[in-house]
This record gives structure tokens, sequence and C-alpha cells, in this order.
């Protein structure tokens, strides 16, 4: 045998022969199976080669439930690479205590053991970590904990793991038994509550793109909504010896600032000072030099105020200023839809109340929207999502402000023409106006929006006939007629004695039979986020494909 043939022979040995999967490769897909958010670092470095993605995705890796096209394997992107981990949410709010000593690493280590928590354990080139996971949700990061060189990573932070290489040529090592040799597969870290971490100061994240609720007033009277968080917390806590004086002074800046009188800060800061033990006479000497000279709203808690139509009475509080979504939430309520999108007016309407939504969780005036994010919460294909959104820049409803990126940058146009009262804003603009669970979302899915509308309207306004449904939801005639029958066949409208159809209420668990029923078992609303969800985390390992090819 010649050497072209035992070339040849080789190369067909090694191309039918089981592919080995490195240790590092092995660790990241274990990892990933565990729920954790696996990404490739560069080797011997801390630097991974792309890390914004991951922050709201996480890679695809195929198992034998996958059905969509071409297959997808995690293990390649980590080839003679390191192992990164995003703390947070798309890991199952995972929770890094960051030790910077070994000192600080056996304290913490000791503490966690004498309180029963749960965790693991990797120790690096100065100390070590230990990952916990929260049931609330992400922690706040905190570069000071309440124990010496010790940092908490909660979310937008990655860890490297075992057996990464660091910088300095050592490599990362388990602690704790590691899991890939040690656990059942899949098996991960058990959730705890962040009650049990009080004593390091652990605390939830609060972040713009969480849900918007009532503000924590700690204790104060309803006027302090308009305080900072952290000086309202400040009433509510116990204060330590060495930030009483700080923190109270910072109350009654904040309260200067905000127009209340100066006995009601002396009374409020009395009170707290008496239960932080600080002297009267002390507390005094805050109030006086906070209400010296003016003060300003610190910046990242600004909100300007408004002077209520009603604002005659000196009793009349002067309401907040009214948050985008909100004005934008109200003029959806009296716009045109109909004259300007004629048939098209639902659904361009739900995609623009989708829009609000984004806006209200995202918290800022431009406001982050992708097809899918709007495709989920108008309940739509989001084939149907690109063309609705160019019709609303089209009518100047909405605005583009980035248009050099794949995903959104939007803003809403001709608010300044409506005027709307403040309100709360306490609850969610889908909850409103669009259905809202999952069965309600496969139901009339189903069924179409019109029928969602009609239905709500019967539940409160029993009718005579699909003309006065029109004239009461302001619906085309014919839509109405077309949606009450498909109502009437589903059981979800019925026309009674004396004449009037009803609408039907139904349980969630009723709406979902109705839904398994007439899709032989399958949730399509929950296939479509699912189908979603996949292509994210497709496009995140693309991403990291094309970085790690540029860097290599």
């Amino acid at each position: 045998m010649n050497a072209n043939e035992l070339q040849l022979q080789e190369m067909v040995r090694l191309e039918t022969s089981p592919r080995v999967l490195s240790d590092v490769q092995q660790t990241a897909l274990d990892l990933y199976e565990r729920g954790f958010n696996v990404i490739p670092l560069k080797r011997h470095e801390k630097k991974p080669f792309i890390l914004k993605p991951y922050f709201t995705a996480r890679l695809h890796h195929c198992d034998v439930t996958c059905k969509h096209k071409g297959q997808e394997d995690i293990t390649e992107l980590f080839k003679r690479h390191n192992i990164g981990v995003i703390m947070g949410r798309t890991s199952g709010n995972l929770l890094a205590l960051d030790c910077d000593s070994q000192q600080s690493f056996k304290q913490i280590g000791q503490e966690l053991t004498a309180r029963a928590i749960p965790f693991w354990a990797i120790t690096g080139s100065r100390g070590g970590a230990y990952l916990l996971r929260i049931l609330e949700g992400e922690a706040a990061n905190q570069s000071k904990s309440n124990v010496k060189d010790v940092q908490v990573w909660g979310n937008l932070h990655l860890v490297v793991m075992p057996p990464s290489i660091h910088p300095s040529g050592i490599l990362y090592q388990w602690a704790t038994p590691e899991p890939r040799f040690c656990l059942p597969p899949r098996e991960t870290i058990p959730a705890v509550s962040i009650a049990v971490l009080e004593w390091l100061g652990v605390t939830l994240a609060r972040k713009a793109r969480r849900q918007w609720q009532e503000p924590e007033l700690f204790g104060l009277p309803q006027w302090a909504a308009v305080l900072s968080y952290d000086n309202r917390e400040t009433f509510g806590r116990e204060l330590s010896e060495g930030e009483r004086n700080t923190r109270l002074f910072a109350l009654a800046c904040d309260m200067k600032a905000n127009g209340r009188e100066y006995h009601e800060a002396e009374t409020v800061i009395l009170d707290a000072a008496r239960r932080a033990g600080l002297p009267d006479d002390e507390a005094s000497v805050l109030v006086k030099h906070a209400y010296s000279k003016d003060r300003t709203i610190p910046k990242v808690f600004r909100e300007e105020e408004e002077k209520s139509k009603n604002a005659n009475s000196k009793d009349q509080e002067p309401a907040r200023k009214v948050r985008i979504w909100q004005r934008a939430k109200d003029f959806a309520g009296s716009f045109d839809w109909r004259g300007t999108f004629g048939r098209k007016a639902n659904t361009r309407r739900a995609v623009y109340l989708a829009c609000v939504e984004r806006s209200r969780l995202d918290g800022r005036e431009t406001w982050r929207a992708t097809i899918r994010e709007l495709a989920e919460l108008a309940n739509m294909n989001k084939d149907t999502i690109p063309t609705a959104l160019q019709d609303l820049v089209t009518a100047k409803l909405i605005q583009r402000v980035k248009t050099d990126e794949r995903i959104g940058v939007y803003r809403f146009v001709g608010l300044s023409k409506f005027r709307t009262l403040y309100t709360t804003g306490s609850c969610s603009v889908r909850n409103l106006d669009n259905p809202k669970t999952q069965a309600e979302q496969d139901v009339f899915g189903k069924l179409g929006l019109v029928a969602w509308h009609v239905w709500k309207y019967l539940l409160d306004n029993p009718s005579r006939n699909a003309g006065e449904i029109a004239t009461g939801t302001g619906l085309p005639r014919s839509s109405v007629y077309s949606a009450l029958k498909r109502l009437q066949s589903a059981g979800l409208a019925t026309r009674a004695g004396d004449g009037l159809i009803y609408g039907e209420p139904r349980t969630d668990a009723s709406l979902q039979s109705m839904s398994l029923f007439w899709n032989n078992g399958s949730s399509k609303s929950a296939s479509r986020k699912e189908a979603h969800r996949i292509e994210r985390e497709r496009h995140v390992n693309r991403l990291t494909r094309w970085h790690i090819s540029r860097y290599s």
C-alpha cells in the first residue's frame, strides 16, 4: 500500500470516527444543559468575543426536540477557548459572590455553609467565586458589599468558569464537586430567597426594562412618590452610624428640591433620626442646612411637575409629569384608527399598543422593538409586523430614530397635540387592550382580534344585534357580524330569551381546554414564542461565529 492510499485511508477513518470533545467543550455543554448562559472567551483572557447580545439571549444547541432546519452545535464555539457564564435572568437569576482574596473566599464559604445556603464554588488566581440562584429575580451589582474584598455580580456581568486559563496561566478550578462528574444531568443550583443574603447587603436589581410598579413609599405619605427611590428607602431602613447623616441629609435635600415645606421635612427627618439613634439637635441642623439654599432634584430621578387644571386649591397636590407611554396609550384610545387605516384599523391599533408596551417596559422616550417582541405583544404572526410598523411611520404616529441597526429604536410623534391627565400607570397596556393570557391568545388568535373586542364588550353590555355592538365598539358592522357568528359558534356568545346577546364568561382553564381541542393538544402562541426564542438564540450563534472568525 503506497503513501497516497495510506493517507486516504486515514482521512476516511477520521471522518467516520466519533468526534472527541475537549474537556472545555464538554464542560460548556454540560453547563448549558444545566441552564447557564455560557459564552466563549478568548484563550488566556477574560475578554469575550461579543457580549451585549448575551444579556438578552443564550446560545442555541440542538437536541432531539429541535425540528427546525439546520443543526446547531455550540461545542464548536469553545475549541481552545475559555468559558464564561452571564449572570442574571438568562442563567436563571444566577448570582456570583466574587472574592478577591483567600481570606474573603474562606469567610464567605463559612457564612454560606453556616446558613445552609446551597452554592457552587470555583477558585481563581487570587480568591474565587460562589455561585447561587435567586428566586425573586436578578440581584443588583455591588462593587463593594458588606464584606471586604467581595463584589456581588447579579446581572450584565460574566464570571470565568473552570477549566479556563487565567491570564496569569493559572487554571480555574472547582472548589466544590464538579457538576459534570458529581451531579445528575441537567441538575442545577437550588434557588434561594434573596432574604437569606440580607447579611451581605444583596438587593434586587432595579432596571428600566423591568415592569413599572407603584412606587414603594417605605411608610412615607403619598406625596413622597416624587422622591428618589434611595431617599424613600432611607426612611424605611435601619441606618448605621456611619451612613445616617449622609442619607438623612440627602433625603432632606430631595424634599427641598421637590417643594415640600420645612416643617414636613423636619418631621420626617426627626422621625428617621430617632430610629437611627441620632440626637434631635443634630438632625435639626441637617434640615436647616438642606433648606438653607435652593436644591436640585438628582438628575437620574428628575421629573418636572405640571400644574393640574384644578390647582386653584392650596390643598391640591401638583401632578408629576405624565410618562410618554401613558400619553401614547390615551392617544390610542381617542385616535380615529378606522378613518386612517380602514379595515386594517384593528391590527394597526394592536401593533401601536404593542409599541406602547415596549415603551413602558423600556422606561425611556425612545424605545427598542424587534419584530418578534411586537409579534408576541400583539399576538400576531411576525410577518404582519413590518408592514404595520411602516404604516404607523407613514401615518406619522411613530418614527424610527436609528436606521443602522437590526433592532429598531423608535419614538412616538404627534403626542404634543394631545393632552392627558396624570395616571399612576400601574397596569399594563397589554392587559387592557389585547388578549392577555396564553389561553386567550390561542383562542382569539383563531377567532380574531375583532372577536376579542366584541366578546369583552358583550360581557358588560348585552346587545340586540351587530349594529348595536358596532356602535358601542366603533368597529365595522360587517366585521362585528362575522365575529359574532364565530363567538356564537364557539359558545362565547349566546342570545337569551329576552332577545339580548350576552358574552359568556370563561375561566382561563376553560379557554385553554377549548384551544387544545381546536389545535390537537398544542398551543399556537406558545409554539410561536418558542420559535422566536430559537431564532434569537441562533442569531447569537451566528454573531459569535462571525466574531470568532475575525479574531482567528
